[in-house]
């Protein structure tokens, strides 16, 4: 099967599934959707004087480390997808089959104007961006996702596994949750 976004070659997506580097776990949503789950430090976003200041804070670096399920693979340039899968009901799928696996659910890079992609690739990709805050029902309990863009790279979608309203009752919860 060909993937939507897929530009390396099949036999390094293999070797990663097969052989993820130290500390990674290498796995398939239903629908062969290459993830893995690895820790993430959730100030890797911050500005430089930011993380520099509450790294001093001390026991809260290992706090702000949480094990995450990333949609993608890290040796593919993009989050990949199956040919034919329509962009709101694949972001319905994972929000469904993954979204409480882990304290994160990280969709890795979705391309909106990328030259090494086709037309029709870059134009599922940027459907495939608004439909990921269009997920919200009965079976989401996140609210809108974090977007990160750039212009040919698109962005990475982030989803907490709680409705912005209950951020500080659920500190103790997803703690615990990240650290799993």
């Amino acid at each position: 099967m060909a993937f939507i976004n897929q530009l390396e070659p099949w036999g390094l997506l293999r070797e990663f599934s097969l052989a993820p580097p130290a500390g990674f776990r290498s796995l398939t949503s239903v629908d062969g959707v290459p993830m893995f789950d690895t820790p993430f430090d959730l100030l890797t976003t911050a500005d430089d004087a930011m993380r520099a200041s509450l790294r001093r804070v001390p026991g809260l670096p290992r706090l702000l480390r949480w094990r995450t399920r990333f949609v993608g693979s890290t040796v593919s340039e993009y989050a990949l997808f199956p040919s034919g899968a329509n962009p709101l009901a694949m972001a319905r799928q994972l929000r469904v089959e993954q979204g409480d696996a882990r304290a994160l659910l990280i969709v890795k890079d979705l391309p909106t104007q990328s030259p090494l992609l086709s037309e029709d690739e870059n134009a599922w990709s940027s459907q495939a961006t608004p439909s990921a805050s269009a997920t919200r029902g009965p079976m989401d309990r996140a609210p809108a996702p974090y977007f990160s863009n750039s212009v040919t790279t698109g962005g990475g979608v982030m989803w907490p596994p709680f409705p912005a309203s209950e951020y500080a009752s659920s500190a103790p919860r997803l703690w615990a949750a990240g650290r799993g």
